[in-house]
C-alpha cells in the first residue's frame, strides 16, 4: 500500500497535465455516448409517456346531444374516465381570422375536460379557470400568427346560432358573423393532440373553461357536445362502440343514426412511428460513437501508459511485474478515469435539455435539464472501468524495448513510394506506418484500425441519414400515392363535380360503408344514405395553378367542420368540396 501511495503521488506530480487532458478527452467521449443514449431512451418512451401524462382519450363520440344518453354512456363498464366539450365558431377580431376556417374555440362542457381527460401541454402561463368566461389559452400557432402572448386581450368575432344552418348548407354568402363578441384575455399558451396529429379543420384554436360554454352555448354557432372517453382497455373500442350505440338507440333513437365514433389513437400513429424512427437513429448514432470512441480511448490510454513506462524497469527490479504492475497502473489511472466519468455525467446531464428532438419533443412539456439515472449511472461505471482496464492491459503487456531499433536493409514498396516525398511528409508517413521490423508496430495497427472505424461510422451515419430523408420526403414510399383526399359529403355526384375544377392528373372515388361497430382507428359518422363519398387526387396543382403538397393548406375559400372534429368542408373554384388535406 505504501508503494501504491508513493507511485500515485509521484505520477500525479510529474504528469498531472497529461492526466487532466486524458480525463477531459475521456469525459468528452463519454458525454457524447451517454447523451445520445439517454436521448434515444427518452425518444423511444415519448409516445407512451405522452398518452399517459396527457390522458389522451381512446375514442370520441359526436352527435350525442341528449344529456341522459350521454350520462348513460359514460357509466358503461368499459369507460375509465370521460369529459365533454363544445366547439364554437369564433376567432380573434381585427386579425383577419375567419371563425371556423382559421380559428375555433373549444370549451369544456364540464370540469373534467382538460384536467382529467385530454390534458393540454402547458407551454406558457396557465390554463383558464373553470369559472372564468373571459379567459382562454391559445395554441402556439395562433400565438405566433396573431401575436397574442400571455396577458394579451382580444375581442372575439363569432357566428350566431341562427347562422349554423346556412354554414352547413354551404350558403357562405349569407354569413354575417353577428354572434356575440366577448372580450377575452389570453392566460396561457398550450399544445394539444390537435397540433401533433393531422387535424383537417382549423389549425389555430383556443381553449376555454365551462363558464364560457355556459355563457355562449345558446348564442354562438356550436356543435353538439363531443364526448372524449378513456377506456379501461384500448382494445375494447369495438365493444364500447356497440354498447354506446345500443344505449343511444334506446334513449334517443333520433340521434342513433347520426352517432359518430372516432378512434383517437389511430390518428396519432404518426407520432408513434416518428418517435420510433428517431429513437432508432439516435441509438445507431450512440452505437457508432461508442465504437469509434472505444478505439480512440484505448489508444489514448495506451499512449499515456507508454509515457510513464520509463519507470517500469525500476518496478521490475523491485519485483513488481506482470499482474502487479497492471494493478498498480490501474490504481494510478483510476482518479483520471473517475474525473472523466464525472465530466461525462455532468455534460450528458446538461445536454439532456436538447433531447428528445422532432415530434417527440413536441409531445412533451418544454424540456429542461434532467438526470436519466438508468442510462447515466451504469454508463459512467462502464466508462471508468474501461479506462482503468485499458491502462491495466497496456501495463500488463509492456515489454522492455531496446533503446535503438534493430534496423534492416530490406527496402519495401512503401519505402520506395515515400522516398519521393519531402522529408516532413516522409517522416510522418513512417511514424504512422512504421516498418515491421521495428518494435512499435502495434501503434501503426491501432492507428489504421481507428481510422477504419471512424470512416465506417461516418459512412454509416451519412447512409442512414440519406435513407431516412428519402423516406420522410417521399409519401409514396409508405403508401400515400395521392396528394389530396376529399370526403365527408353525402352526394357522390356533388363530389365528382368538384374534381374537374382542379387540375388533377388522376383521381378515384370510394365509399366508406357505415358500420354498426366502429373500428379502433376511425368510424365515419353515418348519414341517411349509409355512407359518405370521398375523392382522392394525385395532382399537385389546384385552384388556379396553386401548387399543392402533402401538408400544405387547402384551396382558399370558406370551410366548415363536418360531423366530427376530424373533417372539414372547403371550397375550390367557388364550389364547396367536402374533404381534408393531407
Amino acid at each position: 500500500m505504501a508503494l501504491v501511495r508513493l507511485w500515485v503521488g509521484a505520477q500525479v506530480r510529474r504528469h498531472w497535465r497529461a492526466q487532466a487532458a486524458l480525463a477531459l478527452l475521456v469525459g468528452i467521449f463519454g458525454a457524447v455516448v451517454l447523451a445520445t443514449g439517454a436521448g434515444a431512451r427518452a425518444t423511444a418512451t415519448a409516445y407512451d409517456r405522452y398518452l399517459a401524462r396527457q390522458a389522451i382519450p381512446d375514442v370520441e363520440l359526436d352527435g350525442v346531444a341528449n344529456d341522459a344518453a350521454r350520462q348513460e354512456v359514460v357509466r358503461l363498464p368499459e369507460v375509465r374516465s370521460s369529459a365533454a366539450y363544445l366547439t364554437f365558431f369564433a376567432a380573434p377580431g381585427g386579425r383577419g381570422a375567419v371563425p371556423g376556417q382559421d380559428f375555433l374555440v373549444i370549451a369544456g362542457a364540464d370540469r373534467r375536460y382538460g384536467h382529467v381527460v385530454d390534458r393540454p401541454i402547458l407551454v406558457k402561463g396557465r390554463l383558464p379557470r373553470p369559472g372564468a368566461a373571459d379567459e382562454i389559452a391559445i395554441n402556439e400557432d395562433a400565438a405566433s400568427l396573431y401575436r397574442l402572448g400571455v396577458g394579451a386581450r382580444s375581442r372575439l368575432v363569432s357566428l350566431a346560432a341562427d347562422e349554423t344552418g346556412a354554414l352547413f348548407a354551404g350558403r357562405f354568402d349569407q354569413l354575417t358573423f353577428h354572434g356575440p363578441k366577448p372580450a377575452v384575455r389570453v392566460v396561457g399558451v398550450v399544445r394539444t393532440r390537435l397540433d401533433l396529429g393531422h387535424a383537417g379543420y382549423a389549425k389555430r384554436y383556443a381553449l376555454a373553461g365551462p363558464a364560457f360554454a355556459r355563457a355562449y352555448a345558446q348564442q354562438m354557432s356550436v356543435f353538439p357536445p363531443q364526448l372524449a372517453v378513456r377506456l379501461e382497455s384500448p382494445a375494447s373500442v369495438g365493444k364500447f362502440t356497440a354498447a354506446a350505440h345500443d344505449v343511444i338507440q334506446r334513449l334517443s333513437p333520433d340521434e342513433a343514426g347520426d352517432l359518430g365514433v372516432n378512434g383517437i389513437l389511430g390518428g396519432l400513429t404518426s407520432i408513434r412511428d416518428a418517435t420510433h424512427v428517431q429513437a432508432l437513429a439516435l441509438g445507431l448514432v450512440a452505437l457508432a460513437a461508442a465504437c469509434a470512441g472505444l478505439v480512440a480511448l484505448v489508444q489514448m490510454v495506451a499512449r499515456s501508459v507508454a509515457a510513464v513506462s520509463e519507470d517500469f524497469p525500476a518496478l521490475r527490479a523491485l519485483g513488481v511485474a506482470g499482474t502487479g504492475r497492471a494493478r498498480l497502473i490501474a490504481v494510478s489511472f483510476l482518479p483520471t478515469a473517475v474525473l472523466g466519468g464525472v465530466i461525462a455525467f455532468a455534460a450528458a446531464t446538461v445536454a439532456s435539455s436538447r433531447f428528445p428532438t422532432g415530434v417527440a419533443r413536441r409531445a412533451a412539456p418544454p424540456p429542461g435539464v434532467h438526470v436519466d439515472a438508468l442510462v447515466l449511472v451504469p454508463g459512467v461505471l462502464v466508462l471508468v472501468l474501461l479506462a482503468a482496464g485499458a491502462a491495466a492491459v497496456s501495463a500488463y503487456r509492456w515489454r522492455p524495448l531496446p533503446l535503438i531499433g534493430q534496423g534492416s536493409s530490406y527496402v519495401g514498396p512503401l519505402d520506395r513510394a515515400v522516398s519521393a516525398l519531402p522529408p516532413a511528409l516522409r517522416v510522418g508517413v513512417r511514424w504512422a506506418l512504421p516498418r515491421r521490423d521495428l518494435v512499435v508496430t502495434g501503434r501503426g495497427r491501432s492507428a489504421i484500425a481507428g481510422a477504419l472505424v471512424g470512416v465506417c461510422a461516418v459512412a454509416a451515419a451519412v447512409t442512414y441519414w440519406a435513407g431516412l430523408h428519402h423516406l420522410v420526403s417521399t409519401p409514396s414510399a409508405y403508401g400515400w400515392t395521392f396528394d389530396v383526399d376529399g370526403g365527408g359529403g353525402t352526394d357522390v355526384s356533388h363530389v365528382l363535380q368538384a374534381t374537374p375544377s382542379c387540375a388533377v392528373r388522376s383521381w378515384a372515388t370510394s365509399l366508406w360503408p357505415r358500420s354498426s361497430e366502429a373500428s379502433p382507428s376511425r368510424t365515419r359518422r353515418a348519414t341517411p344514405t349509409g355512407s359518405r363519398p370521398s375523392v382522392a387526387t394525385s395532382d399537385r396543382r389546384c385552384c388556379g395553378g396553386e401548387r399543392r403538397r402533402r401538408t400544405t393548406k387547402s384551396c382558399s375559400g370558406p370551410r366548415r367542420r363536418a360531423a366530427s372534429t376530424s373533417r372539414s368542408v372547403r371550397t375550390c373554384a367557388s364550389r364547396p368540396v367536402p374533404g381534408r388535406s393531407r
